[in-house]
């Protein structure tokens, strides 16, 4: 999991598919169910949200037979983010129902379900709207101090100010951005970088753009 938020996913996958190997053929434990969701999490994240989705139902199944409400809204922010981005305009009511169920048992999983509905309304055109989600996101992973998380947001943001058109903001916001990603290198590094360039060759910064 850390190796993939620095964004190293070549060194994420062989720790995700042996813990993955490991609990497959074992009965039903909070342990299993949590490997499991990480694994549908990856998979979806790594661009294969049809191998996804089944994991993620399964863990889904476990954790409501386990009564582990976290891993529950875990599995259903997959499920929801898996099928929107096989089809366009579905998972809504997944993602939505992750969220009440993380609100309700005070879990900092409701930071990454608002990310994800943010990303959703973008990918239908609704800039605004996941412009507006991502400050809460952003509160909620600050209270649990889930600092990869919050990042991850602040890169979606710096994003959505840039297509928005806040230009100064994105730009001043990017460079602190990937200075930091120096020393402690970061998934979202890549979304700011291309906001970036963006900026920089709509202002005739050719070089830099580059």
């Amino acid at each position: 999991h850390g190796a993939w938020y620095r964004g190293d996913r070549d060194a994420a996958e062989p720790h995700f598919s042996t813990a993955y190997a490991l609990v497959a053929e074992r009965g039903a434990s909070a342990s299993k169910a949590r490997v499991l969701a990480l694994t549908a999490r990856f998979r979806m994240l790594g661009g294969a949200p049809d191998e996804a989705i089944p994991i993620a139902r399964e863990t889904l199944a476990l954790a409501e037979a386990l009564a582990l409400d976290e891993l529950r809204a875990h599995a259903l922010t997959t499920i929801g983010s898996s099928s929107n981005r096989i089809d366009l305009g579905t998972g809504r009511a997944e993602l939505e129902e992750a969220l009440e169920i993380a609100l309700a048992a005070n879990s900092p999983v409701a930071a990454t379900t608002l990310n994800n509905l943010a990303v959703l309304a973008i990918w239908e055109g609704d800039f605004r709207g996941g412009d507006e989600l991502y400050p809460k996101g952003q509160q909620i992973a600050e209270r649990f101090g889930d600092r990869d998380g919050l990042r991850f947001m602040r890169g979606n943001g710096i994003y959505a100010a840039f297509a928005l058109g806040r230009w100064d903001e994105a730009a001043e916001a990017a460079d602190a951005f990937i200075a930091e990603c120096t020393s402690s290198p970061h998934y979202a590094e890549g979304i700011v970088r291309e906001a970036r360039a963006s900026i920089r060759l709509a202002r005739g910064d050719l070089a830099g753009a580059a």
